[in-house]
């Protein structure tokens, strides 16, 4: 996986933390399963562009600094 994914993975879980969510209130709030926001979390997997815009409106940040690109 490349630079963009590993931060996010490491972001969205930063991000989760911050805000008191576990994996599952977040996956629910997303209509996801549980695995599937492990999976972001493990840099396994990555969300949709729709997925992401809905998890910057959740933890009201931009999509540039959630994927880390300004880092």
């Amino acid at each position: 996986m490349n630079d963009i994914t590993t931060n996010f993975s490491r972001n969205i879980k930063d991000l989760r933390i911050k805000n008191k969510l576990t994996q599952k209130q977040l996956a629910e709030m997303l209509s996801k399963k549980e695995s599937t926001v492990r999976m972001w979390e493990l840099n396994k997997n990555e969300p949709s562009l729709t997925t992401l815009v809905k998890l910057s409106k959740i933890f009201n940040v931009s999509i540039d600094e959630m994927i880390g690109v300004n880092e």
